[in-house]
């Protein structure tokens, strides 16, 4: 096969297209719509792979404790997410996206997490922001924290009762704001 690679004799005016003749030319007019055609095939695929793959549901990674707490599989709001700048809080300890707020009393908020080591972890964050906050994570359930002038909480599985005298944050928490009896 030849392939004619000089430019035409004659310059192409504005309306006169630039032809050229030849093998070349039969072989580029099929050649290059094929090509054409493949690579969008192969856009389009991909396109809709990828569609396919968002519109999935990631499956739940938790384990241990953090996988009894069904709040951590719900999706994160923005109401959700622990507030930045806390002194001596460090973010990187737990897995982005994992906060849930489990609730709020007039002296505390309480958030859920997964630590970077799969813990389910409890933050307690004072409304006085001149108090200290709190955060413990294990492996297991119940895990009792407390924060000083914030009372106590526990993280418990969805399924444990109530104790008396403490308010109840959804399935997993429980906090008693007047004490520190719940870290036993």
């Amino acid at each position: 096969m030849s392939v004619d690679l000089d430019p035409p004799a004659e310059a192409a005016t504005s309306d006169q297209p630039i032809t050229r003749t030849g093998k070349a030319a039969s072989i580029g007019g099929v050649v290059i719509p094929l090509v054409c055609l493949l690579v969008g095939a192969a856009i389009g695929s991909a396109a809709t792979l990828g569609a396919v793959a968002l519109a999935q549901k990631p499956k739940s990674t938790l384990s241990g404790a953090a996988a009894a707490i069904p709040t951590l599989a719900q999706p994160q709001r923005h109401a959700d997410t622990i507030p930045t700048g806390l002194p001596g809080f460090d973010s990187n300890l737990i897995v982005a996206g994992s906060s849930r707020l489990a609730g709020q009393t007039s002296a505390a908020s309480y958030y859920l997490s997964v630590s970077k080591d799969g813990q389910a972890c409890l933050l307690i964050l004072p409304s006085d922001t001149s108090k200290p906050w709190a955060q413990g994570c294990a492996e297991r359930l119940p895990l009792g924290v407390a924060a000083a002038g914030s009372g106590s909480a526990r993280l418990i599985s969805s399924n444990s009762a109530t104790p008396a005298g403490t308010i109840r944050m959804g399935l997993n928490v429980v906090v008693d704001p007047t004490s520190t009896s719940l870290i036993k």
